[in-house]
C-alpha cells in the first residue's frame, strides 16, 4: 500500500510563534516507489536491507548511504587538494563515461571493460608490479598506439635497470612464449647498444636458423668488429646483391672440422659470377699481398670446368710468379696437363733459367711458341728429352738456346726447330747434341722469302730465298745478292740453288763466284743446262751463315 504523508509537523516554541520541524521517517520492509507521497526531505527506511532513500521530487526516491546509486550526470567540483576519494575496501563501477580534468590516484585494482581515452598526460606509477593483461582472444588483444601527428613518439624505457642476458633477468624482455615477434616500421629499425661488451648486440636462434631479408641490400657495419657465430650452418643468400662492408678488419672463421667448414659459391645461372677484389691494396709480397690465398698446413687446389686464367696489368718483373721456396725435391713445382698439351705463349721473350739443369721429360708433345724471341739458357747443363713423342720449337721470332756446358735436345720421333721470320740459333760453351731415333727425324726449318729481285733481304741464320721473274739462256749467268745482318766479314756461307719450272723448261743454275762481305753475300747463277731460264721459273736458293 503506497504512503502519504504530505502534511507538515509543527511544534510550539516558548514566546515563539509555530515552528516547521523536518518531516519524520517512515519505517517500512520495502523499498519506495513512485507512487508513495510525502513532504520533500522525507527519509525512506528499509528495514530489511539496511538501505534508506530520500525524497528529492514527487516521485523520485534518491538511495543513500554505502550502497550503489545510478544517476544519469555526476560532477565533482571542488578546490585544491583531495576532491574525490574512494575507500580502497570497495570498488567503484562506472557503466558510462569518465571524465577527469585533474590528477587521479588510484590505489586499488582498475578494471575497464570499455575504451579508456586520454587527452592529456597519462603516468601509471608504481612501487611494485605494473600488470597489463588481457584474456582476450582476439589480435590484437593489447594495442599500445598513438595517433597525434608527425613529431609523436612511443618510448619504452628501463631507467635503472641493469640485468642482461648473459646475467640473468634483461632490463626490458619483450618475449613471444607460443608465437612470433614483428617489428614494422615505415622508416628505419634502429638498435643500438652502447656497451663495449663483444656481445652487445645478440641476435640468437636456439633451435632454427637466422634470416636477414630485404628487397634492395643487406648491410652489417661496425666500428670495430661484427660476429656472427652458429653451431650449425650460417647461409647469407641475396636475390640482388649481398654486400659485406667494415671499416675495420673482416675475419671470416669456422671452426667446423669437415670439408665444407667454409662454402663461398654462387648457384643461380650460366651468368651469376664470384668476384674477390681488392681495389686499393697495393701489396706484393706473401705477407702484405693486396689479396692472399694461405693454407697454412694444406694445399690449395683451382679447379674449373672451363678455363682458368690468371692475369696481371702490372708492367715490371715478375708481373705473376709461381714459386716454391721450401721444397727441395725434384719436382716440387708441376705444371700438369693429364690429357692435353702446355703451352707456354709470350708476346716478348720467354726465359727458363734453372740453377742447375733443366730437364723436360714428358710422353707427348713440347711445343714452346713465341711471337718474340724463345729463350732457354742454362747455367750449366740444359737437357730437352722427349720420350714418346715429338719436339717442336717455333716461334714468329728467333729462337735462342743457351747453355754455357751441354746442350742435348732428345726424341724418340722429330726434333724441329722453327723460326718463321728470325734466325734458329744453338749454342753451348763446351757442345750441342740434336738426335733422333731410326724412325724420326731432325728438320731445321730456315726463313723463307720470297722475291722477283736479285737483290734481297733475307735475316736468317738457316734461310731460303725464292727468285723468280729472271731469264737467262744456256751458258750465261745472272748476279745474285742476298743481305744479312748475321753475316760477318769473317763468316762462312754455305750456298746452294736449284730450279723448278711449272712449264718443264729444263734450265738447272750453278751457283759460282761467292763473295762474303760484312751484312751481306754475292754470287753467279749459271745456266748449264741444256734450256732456257724463263720468267716463270722459281729458283730455290738455301743458305747456311756459319
Amino acid at each position: 500500500m503506497s504512503f502519504n504523508r504530505n502534511i507538515n509537523n509543527l511544534v510550539y516554541g516558548f514566546n515563539n510563534p509555530l515552528q516547521k520541524l523536518p518531516p519524520q521517517f517512515i519505517d517500512a520492509d520495502r523499498n519506495p516507489d513512485s507512487t508513495d507521497r510525502a513532504r520533500l526531505g522525507t527519509m525512506w527506511i528499509n528495514t530489511s536491507n539496511n538501505t534508506y532513500y530520500i525524497l528529492t521530487s514527487a516521485g523520485n526516491w534518491t538511495s543513500q548511504g554505502s550502497g550503489s546509486s545510478s544517476v544519469a550526470t555526476l560532477t565533482i567540483t571542488g578546490g585544491a587538494g583531495t576532491v574525490l576519494t574512494v575507500e580502497p575496501s570497495g570498488n567503484t563501477l562506472l557503466g558510462g563515461q569518465l571524465l577527469v580534468n585533474g590528477a587521479t590516484e588510484l590505489q586499488g585494482t582498475l578494471s575497464v571493460s570499455g575504451a579508456a581515452t586520454f587527452t592529456s598526460q597519462f603516468d601509471v606509477d608504481s612501487n611494485s608490479l605494473v600488470d597489463i593483461q588481457s584474456t582476450s582472444n582476439t589480435f590484437p588483444a593489447i594495442r599500445i598506439q598513438t595517433d597525434g601527428g608527425p613529431s609523436e613518439g612511443l618510448f619504452i624505457v628501463n631507467q635503472q635497470g641493469e640485468g642482461n642476458h648473459a646475467g640473468g633477468d634483461p632490463a626490458v624482455v619483450i618475449a613471444a612464449i607460443a608465437g612470433g615477434v614483428d617489428v614494422t616500421a615505415g622508416k628505419e629499425i634502429f638498435i643500438q647498444s652502447t656497451s663495449s661488451s663483444t656481445n652487445a648486440i645478440v641476435l640468437s636462434a636456439s633451435a632454427g636458423a637466422i634470416r636477414l631479408a630485404a628487397a634492395s641490400s643487406v648491410s652489417s657495419t661496425s666500428a670495430t668488429t661484427t660476429t656472427i657465430n652458429s653451431t650449425g650452418n650460417w647461409s647469407a643468400s641475396s636475390q640482388a646483391l649481398l654486400s659485406l662492408n667494415s671499416v675495420g678488419n673482416m675475419s671470416l672463421v669456422s671452426t667446423s672440422n669437415n670439408a665444407n667448414s667454409i662454402v663461398i659459391g654462387a648457384d643461380a645461372g650460366s651468368q651469376e659470377r664470384v668476384t674477390i677484389v681488392s681495389n686499393l691494396g697495393e701489396g706484393t709480397g706473401a705477407v702484405t699481398a693486396a689479396i692472399a690465398l694461405v693454407a697454412a698446413a694444406g694445399g690449395i687446389v683451382a679447379v674449373a670446368q672451363k678455363q682458368v686464367l690468371v692475369a696481371a696489368n702490372a708492367s715490371g718483373s715478375d708481373a705473376i710468379k709461381i714459386l716454391a721456396d721450401v721444397s727441395t725435391a725434384s719436382n716440387s713445382l708441376n705444371i700438369v696437363s693429364t690429357l692435353g698439351g702446355i703451352t707456354l705463349t709470350a708476346g716478348a721473350s720467354i726465359a727458363i733459367n734453372p740453377a742447375t739443369n733443366f730437364t723436360s721429360t714428358i710422353g707427348g708433345v713440347l711445343t714452346l711458341t713465341s711471337v718474340g724471341v724463345a729463350n732457354v739458357a742454362g747455367d750449366a747443363g740444359l737437357l730437352l728429352e722427349c720420350l714418346t713423342n715429338n719436339i717442336s720449337l717455333t716461334t714468329a721470332g728467333d729462337i735462342s738456346v743457351n747453355a754455357t756446358n751441354d746442350f742435348i735436345v732428345n726424341a724418340t720421333q722429330d726434333i724441329a726447330l722453327i723460326a718463321t721470320s728470325g734466325p734458329a740459333s744453338l749454342s753451348s760453351g763446351v757442345s750441342v747434341s740434336i738426335s733422333a731415333n731410326s724412325t724420326g727425324m731432325i728438320t731445321l726449318q730456315p726463313r723463307t722469302v720470297s722475291t722477283t729481285a736479285l737483290s734481297s733481304t733475307n735475316n736468317a741464320m738457316i734461310g731460303k730465298t725464292l727468285l723468280t721473274n729472271q731469264t737467262a739462256v744456256v751458258n750465261t749467268a745472272i748476279s745474285v745478292v742476298i743481305s744479312n745482318s748475321n753475316i760477318l766479314i769473317t763468316s762462312a756461307v754455305l750456298i746452294s740453288a736449284g730450279t723448278y719450272s711449272p712449264t718443264a723448261s729444263g734450265a738447272a743454275m750453278t751457283v759460282r763466284g761467292v763473295v762474303v762481305a760484312a751484312g751481306s753475300v754475292s754470287f753467279d747463277l749459271l745456266n748449264g743446262s741444256v734450256g732456257n731460264l724463263i720468267v716463270t721459273d722459281v729458283i730455290n736458293i738455301a743458305f747456311q751463315v756459319l
